[in-house]
């Protein structure tokens, strides 16, 4: 039996093997520049609302990445490739850690130590997750927003814990890169309380005032 404190030394030293060595070290590529040199603009100026590249405004994507650039930034005070990657890597860890502490109940100790390590060693996370490129923040909040609704209603958790907690994840996945994500997540979350026959239970107070909260974040 593998112990708590165990899977999560486990989990963090996968995700320190994988992703932090030479995290600083590659060149910025593809969309890299986009993410950061809003960031750096933003710290400049304080201007935080209205992202910039260069002189000319940024509004292909919402902000969230740019923000958590400049954070980022700021806690270390280093602008480099290292401390611009860092948040995107985090993201990665989060949903690791989500698996072995949330989902715990669900998949017991060694089916989520197993899942979070088959999380962290997917090709696509490894890629993403070593850019800082919105694609490995995006795929992350959706799965802390799928692994924590689906969990604590397997679990039969408070309906406030089940349907609000989630929707922050969904909220932030918005801010990232828009609400396309939200068309995946209800067709499983419909498509799970259909087979469970329980897809009157969609209409609850707790999930309308998840959804508020969820659109007040990106609003």
């Amino acid at each position: 039996m593998i112990s708590r404190t165990r899977s999560l030394f486990i989990v963090l030293a996968v995700w320190a093997a994988i992703y932090l060595p030479a995290l600083g070290s590659l060149e910025i590529k593809g969309e890299e520049g986009r993410r950061i040199l809003p960031a750096v603009t933003m710290l400049e100026t304080g201007n935080y609302i209205v992202p910039q590249v260069g002189s000319e405004r940024y509004f292909s994507k919402p902000p969230l990445v740019n923000w958590m650039v400049a954070a980022s930034f700021k806690i270390f005070g280093v602008h480099n490739e290292w401390t611009a990657r860092l948040p995107s890597a985090l993201c990665v860890l989060a949903a690791a850690i989500a698996f072995i502490t949330v989902a715990r109940g669900s998949l017991g100790t060694r089916g989520s130590t197993i899942a979070a390590l088959i999380w962290l060693t997917s090709f696509g996370m490894i890629e993403k997750g070593r850019l800082i490129e919105i694609e490995g923040l995006y795929v992350s909040l959706f799965a802390l927003a799928f692994i924590c609704w689906f969990a604590w209603w397997e679990q039969k958790r408070s309906p406030w814990l089940t349907w609000i907690v989630p929707w922050i994840f969904l909220g932030l996945g918005w801010l990232a890169k828009g609400p396309t994500h939200l068309i995946f997540f209800y067709a499983i979350v419909i498509a799970v309380l259909w087979h469970a026959r329980e897809l009157r239970k969609i209409w609850n107070v707790p999930h309308i005032i998840g959804l508020v909260l969820m659109m007040s974040i990106f609003a």
